[in-house]
């Protein structure tokens, strides 16, 4: 399995300060506050489709995840998320399960240091 690399930054705020810089400072927070709520949405559908052993479900759902995860500065979760991609394209499902066992938790922390990142920076 590749590794997940839990030594990453949950969140990383230069990531944000790239985005401010890109778009605009005033448009972060809207962005941050829909990353946060799609991935608890995404949250539901892994898990449900963990459930269904939908494994085509899983691979999309994850790729998705990771790709925005990076974007806004959520690295841990987006390390896990490319671990769980690269098993599938292994044919390794059986890790990529372990591993997805982690992301409910780690899509929490992530959107909790999001949440912190906005509450203190977008007053």
């Amino acid at each position: 399995m590749q590794s997940t690399n839990k030594d990453a930054a949950i969140f990383d705020q230069n990531i944000i300060k790239q985005l401010e810089e890109s778009i605009s400072k005033s448009s972060v927070p809207k962005f941050l506050h829909l990353f946060v709520e799609d991935s608890s949405l995404k949250q539901d559908e892994i898990e449900q489709a963990l459930f269904d052993s939908d494994f085509e479900t899983l691979e999309r759902i994850n790729h998705t995840l990771a790709s925005s995860a990076i974007t806004f500065g959520a690295v841990r979760l987006h390390n896990l998320c490319r671990a769980v991609e690269f098993n599938y394209k292994e044919g390794q499902y059986e890790q990529a399960a372990i591993a997805l066992k982690d992301l409910p938790s780690l899509i929490k922390v992530s959107n909790e240091a999001i949440n912190t990142y906005l509450e203190s920076n977008y007053k």
